[in-house]
Formats: C-alpha cells, sequence, structure tokens
C-alpha cells in the first residue's frame, strides 16, 4: 500500500488506509509521540543530512535529503526538512530511486509527504511486516527536493533537518528492530551569490608525524600542502593556473629545512613539472610562487579532489622534546604577513576563485617502548602473534606498533617475519633481537611504534 500526497499549510490523512494500520505506522515513526519540538542530541549511527548548494537570485536548484546507517539496518524514517521561507521557495519534492524502490523493488509500504511555505516532512515504513530494510551504509539518497532562491545575496541560509512541522510535529527519527531512534542532523548549507557564483578552493595543509626517542629529541616531519576545489563550484573542476601560499610555523620548535614539488605538479607536462615553482624560506615561514601554465601553453591543474602542490620537510628542535614523554603538536598557520609580498591566493580564469584556508597540522611524538614479537600489544609473545602478523602482511591490518611485528628486524614487514616467529616459538630458533624478552628501544632503522600499552 503505498499512498503519497503532496498539502501545503496542513498535513494529509489518508483515509484510504485503515485505523490499525495508520495508528500502528504513526506509533512506529514516532509521530504521535510527544508533541515537544525540543532538539535533542542523536543517535551518531544514525544521521539525516541535506547536501549544500552555491546559487544566485532567482536560481532553481535541487538539494539531497541522505541517510547514514552505521549501525542495525533500519525498518523506516521520519523527518522535517526547514528552510526560511524568505529566502527559498521550495517547488518539488520526489523520491530517489531508493526510495521508490526499497521494498524489494517495489514502493514502501507507507510513505506519506507533506509540504508547507518552511519545508517538508517525510514518513516512511519499509514494509509492514519486516520483508525489507535499509542496510548499513552511507549516503543513502532518500529525496530531491527542488528550490528556487528568492534573496538577493551575497548571503549564507541553512536547509535542515528539524520537529518543528506539521501537527503532530513530525521528528527526525528512524526504525531499528521495531522501535524508533532519534537520529542525527546535518544541516545543508545553501550560499546566495550576487551573480554567478563563483569557484571556490580550498588551500589546505595536512598532518605530518615525527616519531623522536625521548633520550635525545631528535625526528624530522614532513608536511603535504594541497590545493582541493569545491563540488558546488560552476563547471567543477575548473583548471589552476597559478597559486601563492605562505605558511607561518614556530622556528622555536622546528626549522624547515627544505620545500618539495608537490607529486600532482610534478606530474604536469609529462613530468617536467609547472613553469614556475619557487619556495622562499625565511625563520618563521615559507612563501612559495607558483606560475602552473602562462600564454606559452602546457597542462593546467585540475583539483576535483586534494591536488599535492608543495611538501614542507621540517627538523624539530630537540631540546623541547629531550626527555619529554608526552610530545608536541602545533598547528601550521598561512598568514602572508610574513613578507609584505607575500599572499594566499588560487588563480582561475574564470570566474575568480574564492579561496577557503585550512591550517595544517605538525605531530612529534614519543616513540614507544616495546617487546619484539608481542605484535597484538597483550604483553605476551605467542602463536597469536604469528597470525597477527601474517593479517598485516597479506590484508593490510592495522598494528598499532610495527616494530613489534618486524621479528627479524629488517626494517620490513612480509612472511619472514610471521616464519622468524615461528621458528623461535616451535623450533628453538635464535632469540628475537633487541627489545627481547624485556621492553626497550629499537635502536636501529626507522621507528615505526606509535602505541604499545605492555611496557610501564
Amino acid at each position: 500500500m503505498n499512498r503519497m500526497r503532496i498539502a501545503r499549510g496542513r498535513p494529509f490523512r489518508d483515509r484510504a488506509l485503515t485505523a490499525c494500520a495508520l495508528t500502528c505506522v504513526a506509533l512506529v515513526l514516532g509521530v504521535l509521540a510527544s508533541p515537544s519540538t525540543a532538539y535533542a542530541v542523536g543517535d551518531p549511527n544514525y544521521v539525516v543530512k541535506v547536501t549544500d548548494a552555491n546559487v544566485t537570485q532567482g536560481q532553481v536548484f535541487d538539494l539531497e535529503v541522505r541517510l547514514d546507517v552505521f549501525g542495525d539496518e533500519c525498518q523506516g524514517w521520519s523527518f522535517g526538512i526547514c528552510h526560511t521561507d524568505v529566502l527559498l521557495e521550495i517547488l518539488e519534492v520526489v523520491d530517489s530511486p531508493l526510495t521508490l524502490t526499497i521494498k524489494n523493488g517495489n514502493p514502501p509500504d507507507f510513505n506519506a509527504l507533506s509540504v508547507y511555505d518552511g519545508g517538508f516532512t517525510k514518513g516512511v515504513l519499509i514494509c509492514f511486516t519486516g520483508c525489507a530494510a535499509l542496510a548499513p551504509g552511507a549516503d543513502w539518497h532518500l529525496n530531491t527536493a527542488t528550490y528556487q532562491a528568492l534573496a538577493p545575496g551575497p548571503l549564507t541560509t541553512g536547509v535542515s533537518p528539524c520537529s518543528t512541522l506539521g501537527s503532530p510535529v513530525v521528528p527526525v527519527r528512524v526504525v531499528v528492530d521495531g522501535t524508533t531512534i532519534d537520529a542525527t542532523r546535518e544541516t545543508g548549507v545553501v550560499q546566495i551569490f550576487f551573480g554567478s557564483p563563483p569557484t571556490i578552493h580550498v588551500l589546505q595543509g595536512g598532518q605530518g608525524f615525527g616519531i623522536y626517542d625521548p633520550s635525545n629529541g631528535v625526528t624530522s616531519a614532513s608536511v603535504p600542502m594541497f590545493i582541493d576545489e569545491s563540488e558546488l563550484s560552476p563547471g567543477f573542476p575548473n583548471p589552476v593556473s597559478a597559486f601563492e601560499m605562505a605558511v607561518r610555523f614556530d622556528p622555536g620548535l622546528m626549522t624547515l629545512t627544505s620545500v618539495d614539488m608537490g607529486s600532482s605538479l610534478a606530474a604536469l607536462n609529462g613530468g617536467s613539472g609547472p613553469e614556475l615553482f619557487l619556495p622562499t624560506i625565511v625563520a618563521e615561514g615559507v612563501m612559495v610562487d607558483c606560475v602552473i601554465e602562462s600564454a606559452g601553453g602546457g597542462d593546467l591543474l585540475l583539483a576535483p579532489d586534494p591536488a599535492e602542490v608543495a611538501l614542507l620537510n621540517f627538523d624539530a628542535n630537540p631540546t623541547p622534546l629531550t626527555f619529554n614523554p608526552f610530545g608536541i603538536h602545533f598547528p601550521l598557520e598561512f598568514d602572508p604577513t610574513i613578507d609584505p609580498m607575500a599572499a594566499n591566493s588560487v588563480t582561475v580564469d574564470d570566474p575568480v576563485a574564492i579561496l577557503q584556508l585550512s591550517a595544517g597540522m605538525v605531530h612529534f611524538v614519543p616513540r614507544e617502548q616495546f617487546v619484539r614479537g608481542d605484535a597484538n600489544n597483550d604483553g605476551l609473545v605467542q602463536i597469536s602473534d604469528v597470525l597477527c602478523v601474517l593479517d598485516r602482511v597479506f590484508s593490510g591490518a592495522v598494528l598499532p606498533c610495527d616494530d613489534a611485528a618486524d621479528i627479524n628486524d629488517d626494517h620490513h614487514l612480509n612472511v619472514a617475519d610471521g616464519v622468524a616467529l615461528l621458528e623461535f616459538l616451535f623450533m628453538l630458533g635464535p632469540d628475537l633481537p633487541h627489545p627481547f624478552p624485556e621492553c626497550g628501544w629499537d635502536t636501529t632503522g626507522a621507528v615505526d611504534c606509535l602505541i604499545y600499552n605492555g611496557c610501564p
């Protein structure tokens, strides 16, 4: 049974639906629960969210309502989606192909839609007898709503999951194992611009990690820098022809030793790179000027995904790290004041790019003491550690302390480590390399042990 109508101003009640079924559906979806509209923090395993948009005044555009299911499968959902009616007008709401076929290729048993001046409500119960459900997954597309931007820009407004529409109000909930659960809500952001929306690029720093021995504090870290374009940019992706960046760091904590060209730039023009890549290092920061292409032609940089444009290589100042068991974590800053001529900008041909900045982080982390062979970090060296090592080798399992799984201390993780541990355990093989059998630091090769709980 699939009943769907659109009613402006007040919700509908379908008389064709039996009183018993209506009561059942209402109770399961929580529609007839408490009339209170107070906001409650939802279960993070279930997220109702709205997509974003960049538009101009008068433009007609679509937003999608999506559902994340990180917990058990759900048998239904309900929500309101609210907007500011003096800024946006809702024109249409349609079900996604997923919703239309969710009951084993058929429409759901109950499907209710009501549209108001300030939004719409939706209630779905997939199958009265529990014959179908929505499986765990991210970004399940439930509905598409069409709006028109009424207000002139520039301004920003939100389109939000809400529990304020309907009488009684329709809450933001999902049905799991026959019970209703309040869902987490994520607002969609609509930016209304004057004239055509510009492209939006993000200049962002990544994460750099340096692991040090607390006895001397010596380490280094490399931080990648990226350009990323928002999917909301008109004409996405748009080619970048040049950029500048100015990055500040704390010279008391580290020294910038070099700046390498990022992998995305180095791959341009058949591997010959951009026309100009010029880093200038000063005591407290670095400026990077890059001309990717000029009148002479050549490749331009596209950044539909984060494109690595530079790699900043730092040496730590050992003094604040020596005998420091906690480590130091601090941000980089995009700061043009390190030089009067510095800037942070991205250049595209048309329209002009709006730049958003996201600082990177540097983490200097103390190396851990560990016992070689205790790959699963349980304080014992036994056959379960062999399985853990092989799982790391063949399936890429993440280990908290790779050094403990490097049984033969050759600075590589492979089948030979599993064999060496088997020989030690069952064939009277040689003792494992230091540190074994007591806790200690690995004094050879690369350091790769972030967490080990078996040592005091």
